[in-house]
């Protein structure tokens, strides 16, 4: 019964051990993963007396994707689309300044809940592993809170003080990652992601100064694909 179970771990890691050719990693592929994202970006309004003040944020993001490879010798070429799901969310706060008598704070929160990537890839294999670049367009939802309040008194607005608003934000992104055939159906893939949704000039919803952002960050991620063969 021992020598036969061990047969058998022996023959199945022998199969996952054994080299693939580049036409393994060519067809459809559908997966999830887990990671890590973050962003900045400057804060700041047109004209207002506030100086300029930095949003961090950082999430766990969950992903999904699919693509199609096709194969020229060694070399695996394609395209997939990602889409990148979490709570990046973040706040900064600028000097007060004094106005109508008192001292007023403005606090800018920013938000990218989604993050959809439409890339090329281009890479080669080695053994069961394909080595890639990636590159494309990024689109991402921002969301954005401006308050200004008296932090002395009971956080009271100040006149006309609060403004928000949502926008689709596109930008490009670049990356690099590897993918190890573990059978002919399943492969799992490591990447990381650089991505800028440019500088933006939006306008707040009731009408304030023009805010300024500029969005950019990093994704790591962690996946599971499965290919339709």
């Amino acid at each position: 019964m021992k020598i036969s179970l061990l047969r058998t771990c022996a023959v199945s890691i022998a199969i996952a051990a054994s080299p693939v050719a580049a036409q393994d990693f060519t067809g459809a592929y559908i997966g999830l993963g887990l990671g890590g994202a973050g962003f900045t970006t400057p804060e700041s309004e047109t004209g207002s007396p506030y100086a300029t003040s930095t949003t961090r944020a950082t999430s766990i993001i969950a992903t999904l994707q699919g693509g199609y490879n096709m194969a020229a010798g060694n070399v695996i070429y394609g395209a997939d689309l990602t889409g990148m799901f979490g709570n990046l969310s973040g706040q900064s706060r600028s000097a007060s300044i004094a106005g109508l008598g008192a001292t007023f704070d403005a606090v800018r929160e920013t938000s990218l809940k989604s993050l959809v990537m439409l890339n090329g890839k281009v890479g080669t294999v080695s053994g069961n592993t394909l080595f890639y670049g990636t590159a494309g367009v990024a689109a991402g939802r921002v969301t954005k809170q401006f308050t200004a309040f008296n932090p002395a008194g009971s956080n009271t607005v100040f006149g006309g003080g609060d403004g928000y608003y949502s926008k689709t934000q596109v930008g490009f992104n670049v990356g690099v990652g590897m993918e190890w055939k573990m059978t002919e159906n399943v492969s799992l893939a490591a990447e990381a992601r650089y991505y800028d949704l440019g500088r933006k000039t939006m306008t707040y919803s009731p009408a304030l100064s023009p805010s300024v952002t500029h969005i950019k960050g990093g994704v790591v991620s962690f996946k599971v694909n499965y290919w339709l063969k």
